[in-house]
């Protein structure tokens, strides 16, 4: 069968496409280079679950993906838990999980870094902005600038 995709995203060592479908989306490359693990050509990748990714953020070893239902679905692989911020409770083991921390979000946009994620909420509904209240507001307004 012939699945057309939508868009191919390039990270540091991974390819992702994906289409506008459930099921469209197919990964290629170095999926982790100390367990060895490669796929040459790009192979079906269903970690994603039921979502059609709407925007996609890589790091050096994974990425986090934006699906359409908002929700946001990470995978690393790395030495610790912890780490690219993403909270004590996940192991940077390269499995797909969802976030918990954003499960009551509606995640609009990803954007990532060697070692952080941002994400863009949705804050238009009033359940948003009662989830919002949840975070700090960090305050850059003691941090001097200079060039």
């Amino acid at each position: 069968a012939v699945v057309s995709t939508q868009s191919v995203e390039c990270g540091h060592m991974i390819t992702v496409l994906y289409g506008k479908t459930v099921g469209s989306t197919f990964m290629a490359g170095c999926v982790d280079n100390i367990r060895k693990e490669a796929n040459m050509t790009p192979k079906q990748f269903f970690d994603l679950g039921d979502s059609v990714i709407q925007d996609l953020g890589f790091w050096k070893k994974g990425f986090s993906a934006v699906g359409e239902d908002g929700k946001v679905t990470i995978s690393n692989n790395g030495p610790c838990y912890g780490e690219c911020a993403n909270g004590e409770r996940f192991r940077t083991q390269g499995v797909p999980k969802k976030v918990k921390e954003l499960e009551y979000f509606h995640v609009m946009m990803v954007g990532t870094g060697a070692n952080y994620a941002l994400y863009v909420v949705r804050d238009t509904e009033d359940e948003d902005q009662e989830e919002m209240e949840e975070f700090d507001v960090l305050d850059q307004t003691a941090i001097e600038y200079t060039e």
